[in-house]
């Protein structure tokens, strides 16, 4: 339930955001890229060194609301995220526009409590237990900014690597229930993008 429950909160945060995008080169404060606009918040995104991967402030927002949950639910949990926050640290308007919506989607309100959300998984010492999730807040960043398919994927995993939970949500999904949920030895089920599940869903052959 809690798995689900954020996973929801950052799919309404990617949905109200899916419309209006600029796309900021990380070298540059001019917008590279304008999507089509509409009436929702801007975001702005940097292109990572190294790999020419194009990050949001979706998805630091998406990984401090959803490792705060997390951590207010299992404190004894570990938690490893795609990002780190050494970016956030090093650009005020990132920072203040991914706090922004992390805040206004559930998660940390405070700038400090939301920068060790998203850095909780380089904690040396963070959780005492031997279960770990694991976030991907944004699957498919480039097709994010350009309205196409991406994902947000969340897993429990063990001490030995296996997964316990998979929550895998499509923020753009319409024509199905848009997130998939599985429990080891429970089956997989569906869920609403926003209210209580699961729901009843038939899959084409």
């Amino acid at each position: 339930k809690t798995a689900i429950e954020a996973v929801q909160n950052a799919m309404q945060l990617c949905n109200a955001l899916a419309c209006e995008m600029a796309v900021v080169d990380s070298d540059s404060q001019s917008a590279g890229k304008t999507m089509d606009a509409c009436d929702t918040t801007a975001g702005v995104s940097f292109i990572k060194p190294g790999d020419d991967t194009p990050v949001t402030a979706a998805d630091f927002a998406i990984q401090g609301l959803v490792s705060a949950a997390l951590k207010a639910q299992f404190p004894d949990d570990r938690f490893m995220g795609e990002e780190d926050a050494g970016d956030l640290r090093d650009d005020a308007d990132l920072r203040s526009l991914a706090l922004k919506l992390c805040s206004e989607f559930g998660g940390p309100k405070d700038e400090a409590a939301f920068i060790d959300a998203v850095d909780r998984g380089l904690e040396p010492n963070q959780g005492k237990g031997e279960r770990v999730w694991v976030l991907d807040p944004i699957d498919g960043t480039k097709g994010f900014m350009t309205g196409q398919n991406f994902v947000v994927g969340l897993a429990l995993l063990d001490s030995k690597g296996d997964a316990l939970i998979g929550v895998m949500g499509v923020p753009p999904e319409e024509d199905a229930p848009p997130i998939m949920a599985a429990v080891k030895g429970h089956g997989l089920r569906w869920w609403p993008a926003v209210g209580d599940g699961p729901i009843s869903y038939d899959p084409p052959a």
